[in-house]
């Protein structure tokens, strides 16, 4: 995974449908039964969600952007370490499907972006042609921790918006990247710029370029979070995560051949509490620098090189290129 420095980006991640010959492991990643998904829903409505989306190919998408409370993130983290603990169980990370809802009942051709947060534990690898593949399996029966969290909050806030006035600072282009290596810097980080295109690209131009959701679901490993979390410490003002649908770019590739070129992926970015200058109003402001920055899910297969210049997190484990532990849709 890689990560940008001053927000963290999600790309957020994404479905295969029939139409695009995605491959699905549900015999062998079958779903330890009740409880229900990180964003407050239910297994079944989980995979009533999926399956609507993979059942509905949108070839032409709308930006898309899902927002998650600090407390959110923080919940997230120490309820798949009490699952460790409790379980016994090795809680390893967490995977974001693609989903699609009616916008209305009166306009049901447009279909609405969305997301479901399942979390994962480590259920062995293996090894084929010198390549490792780990199993994240998906699993939604939780232990009880004491959390002021309500279902609204857990499964955020999903706007459509590309206006930067409101925050989501990826959609304008910048030209400001750190330009001095960040002396920490995570796995997952990436340079501002590069998310810039990765999220603007999402979105189909007719004739240049493609721009159907063509992959399922992302997953990241729980020590990206961990290391949010600890660089959040002690910062009052950083409220949250805002993960974008966006899309792999081939000059960005790290992998050859990277099979996540042209593919729907997540990146997130960290925000501040921002207040609008001159009103009552605050938002939810990406921030970028060396501490705070844009992620994606982990490929697990793939050394990353510390050091980058900070601002956001990228690159996935990405499904359909790796399905292995994930049971949504379970058809």
């Amino acid at each position: 995974m890689k990560r940008i420095g001053v927000a963290i980006a999600c790309v957020l991640l994404i479905l295969a449908f029939k139409s695009q010959n995605v491959t699905h492991n549900h015999k062998q990643a079958a779903v330890i039964d009740s409880g229900g998904a990180l964003n407050g829903y239910s297994e079944s409505q989980a995979n009533s969600l999926v399956t609507y989306c993979y059942g509905t190919v949108d070839n032409s998408p709308v930006n898309t952007q899902v927002w998650f409370s600090r407390k959110v993130i923080e919940h997230w983290y120490d309820l798949l370490q009490a699952d460790s603990i409790t379980k016994k169980i090795n809680s390893d990370g967490i995977r974001f499907y693609i989903t699609r809802r009616l916008l209305s009942d009166s306009n049901k051709k447009h279909y609405n972006n969305a997301i479901v947060v399942v979390s994962t534990f480590y259920a062995g690898d293996t090894v084929k042609k010198g390549v490792i593949t780990f199993k994240h399996q998906d699993y939604f029966d939780h232990v009880n921790i004491a959390s002021p969290l309500d279902k609204k909050e857990l499964q955020g806030c999903v706007t459509h918006y590309s206006d930067s006035t409101q925050g989501a600072l990826l959609y304008n282009t910048c030209n400001c990247d750190i330009k001095t290596p960040c002396i920490i810097a995570s796995d997952h980080t990436i340079p501002r710029s590069q998310a810039e295109q990765m999220v603007q690209h999402f979105r189909r131009i007719i004739i240049f370029r493609n721009g159907s959701i063509n992959s399922r679901a992302e997953w990241f490993d729980k020590g990206m979070f961990k290391h949010l979390i600890n660089e959040w410490k002690g910062d009052t003002s950083i409220d949250g995560v805002r993960i974008y649908f966006s899309r792999g770019m081939k000059k960005y590739s790290t992998v050859t051949p990277d099979s996540t070129i042209g593919k729907s992926k997540f990146v997130m970015v960290t925000t501040r509490h921002y207040k609008i200058p001159n009103t009552n109003n605050y938002i939810h402001k990406d921030y970028f620098d060396c501490t705070h920055g844009i992620e994606t899910g982990q490929l697990m297969e793939t050394k990353r090189k510390k050091g980058k210049t900070g601002g956001v997190y990228d690159d996935g484990e990405l499904c359909p290129t790796n399905c292995t532990g994930a049971t949504l849709p379970n058809q």
